[in-house]
């Protein structure tokens, strides 16, 4: 016997619509910050790039790099002292690169969102791995605060700010994918009921 109301099936879908419209929102978030740097007549000086990765409605990766190739190259993992690779975006030369990459892993965002309305397990995978990813770049950015690296960016009294909104985000596509997941029961097979005659 079902004992859901339907106001209670109602909210549990406007509430997955709602997580998944944000998910969506944030992939296209991701999708334009790439595309402008792909498209930026000078990698890594085009002012428009700069307040795109600035803008504090998407998570910068840039510290999670250097802090990965420290405590992935040595036994030991210090925050103090390692080089940080710009104040504001990689390497101009694999500036392109970096853009296409995030265009690529955009577009796979998009596709997961979408694809968790049919309880696609990969799709909720991806979002999960992803949504893991940004905390990682979230608390990056927060070590590279209290690292003080010596950067501009990353000292003063505005830039414990800017870290607790990164990590607001990253908070925020975990609710957004609880959202998106709320209500959805496991899909069950149904059972052998063969009658003997």
């Amino acid at each position: 016997m079902n004992t859901v109301k339907p106001a209670d099936t109602r909210r549990a879908s406007i509430l997955r619509r709602l997580g998944r419209a944000y998910l969506i929102l944030t992939g296209f978030l991701y999708l334009f910050a790439g595309l402008i740097g792909v498209t930026a007549a000078h990698p890594g000086g085009d002012l428009i790039t700069l307040l795109v990765w600035n803008s504090r409605l998407i998570i910068k990766p840039f510290p999670l790099f250097p802090l990965l190739a420290k405590c992935f190259g040595s036994a030991s993992c210090s925050i103090y002292g390692f080089l940080y690779i710009s104040t504001l975006e990689p390497n101009e030369d694999h500036f392109q690169i970096f853009s296409a990459g995030m265009i690529a892993l955009s577009l796979v965002a998009i596709w997961a969102a979408f694809a968790m309305k049919q309880r696609n397990r990969i799709a909720s995978t991806v979002w999960l791995v992803l949504i893991v990813s940004s905390l990682f770049a979230a608390l990056a950015n927060v070590a590279a605060d209290l690292a003080d690296w010596g950067c501009y960016p990353y000292r003063g009294g505005n830039v414990s700010g800017r870290s607790i909104i990164y990590v607001c985000l990253a908070v925020s596509y975990l609710f957004a994918y609880v959202l998106a997941q709320v209500g959805l029961a496991p899909v069950k097979r149904p059972a052998n009921t063969s009658v003997a005659d």
